[in-house]
């Protein structure tokens, strides 16, 4: 009788270590793979934050004085800037940053932004599409993963 028990105890135990390799082995397999934004592990957040590196530098040159991702400041808080008025049109979002006076003139929701926040905002026309395009992932990025805010915090 004592035998079958060790035997029980050795089986159960050996079932355990063969789904602990099993388990270790998706885990290592999954972190292979190419990063993915809805993903928070560590691994893959420090290769998302790679990615975002040159969003983050532009943030700052340009947008940092005046604007806080989560909090309103000079300028309004840009989490989730895109889901408020006409900034769902990516079009609007260049032509606002590269000359906000001129798109004020055009857009009724800028106007009353800018009546919300008195400082008028800075033109950019020296940026392209593809850098505010660059800017506006770091934000989107940041602001939807704490993990991977952290971490480019600490870049």
């Amino acid at each position: 009788m004592k035998e079958i028990k060790y035997i029980i105890h050795a089986f159960l135990l050996l079932s355990a270590i063969l789904i602990l390799f099993i388990g270790l082995k998706s885990v290592l397999f999954e972190l292979q793979k190419e990063p993915d934004p809805g993903v928070t592990t560590i691994e893959n957040t420090k290769r998302l934050s790679n990615i975002y590196v040159k969003g983050k530098e532009l943030f700052i040159a340009k947008c940092g004085a005046c604007h806080i991702l989560n909090a309103n400041s000079t300028g309004p808080s840009l989490c989730g800037f895109e889901a408020r008025g006409s900034w769902n049109e990516r079009e609007n979002v260049y032509q606002w940053i590269k000359n906000p006076q001129e798109f004020r003139e055009k857009s009724q929701y800028a106007k009353e932004l800018s009546e919300s926040f008195p400082a008028m905002m800075t033109g950019f026309p020296d940026l392209t599409n593809e850098e505010i395009d660059e800017i506006i992932k770091y934000i989107n990025s940041a602001c939807n993963n704490s993990v991977l805010n952290t971490i480019i915090a600490n870049n």
